[in-house]
């Protein structure tokens, strides 16, 4: 057994006995607050609901970390895929921004001649979700998604005017369990990188404080091992 698949195992099977657990505790805790909802009066107590909720997330990371590398690729017609994911992707940050989506923008450049690709499609809006959900909590103003062919690549780019990353960060955006986040597992960008690696693909960051970031994708036509 490869030690990928083993480290897979052995973080499958560390979720799985963490998750029981936990799914119990918050069951409880359900149950607490429904026959006793002066606990919601508890210094505390909602504290106690954040980090119950901060350790499901956390666990649902993992599971996706575990499985990022599983892909199923199809052949995808990339124009007509492109074009719907536009729709989605605007509609998806909307939904981050809450009552205030009109203090951004999202537009998409998507080149004529895309050609159909064997990708998988859902792991595919994975990346791009992941990537949208950055730059908006980076307070970019305005996001761009580009998708181009250069040659036998395609590549797709994701462009924000948000805070910038700092120098320093760059080498370890895309390691697992780094977070410069208030909030949040650390595993986004090590799962975008699963996923596009799974693709026999790279990516790759530009970016300084106070300036332009920039995520590329690039893909190769052929088909995933």
């Amino acid at each position: 057994m490869h030690t990928n698949e083993k480290y897979e195992l052995l973080l499958s099977a560390i979720s799985h006995e963490i998750r029981n657990p936990v799914t119990l505790i918050n069951s409880y805790l359900q149950l607490i607050s429904s026959a006793h909802p002066e606990v919601g009066t508890f210094e505390y107590w909602n504290t106690v609901g954040e980090e119950m909720q901060h350790l499901k997330t956390l666990l649902g990371d993992l599971s996706l970390f575990n499985n990022s590398m599983k892909i199923h690729p199809i052949s995808l017609d990339l124009n007509k895929w492109m074009h719907a994911y536009g729709i989605h992707g605007e509609a998806f940050l909307h939904c981050l921004t809450g009552d205030h989506p009109d203090e951004m923008t999202f537009t998409t450049l998507i080149a004529s001649d895309l050609p159909s690709m064997e990708l998988d499609p859902d792991k595919l809006q994975q990346v791009l979700d992941n990537l949208l959900r950055n730059a908006a909590e980076a307070h970019a103003s305005h996001i761009t998604l580009e998708a181009t062919i250069d040659g036998s690549l395609l590549y797709l780019t994701v462009s924000d005017n948000g805070c910038g990353i700092p120098r320093e960060q760059l080498p370890h955006l895309f390691e697992p369990f780094v977070s410069y986040k208030s909030e949040g597992s650390g595993l986004g960008l090590a799962i975008v990188q699963r996923i596009i690696r799974a693709h026999n693909g790279t990516i790759t960051v530009q970016s300084e404080p106070s300036s332009d970031t920039r995520f590329i994708i690039c893909l190769p036509f052929s088909s995933p091992a």
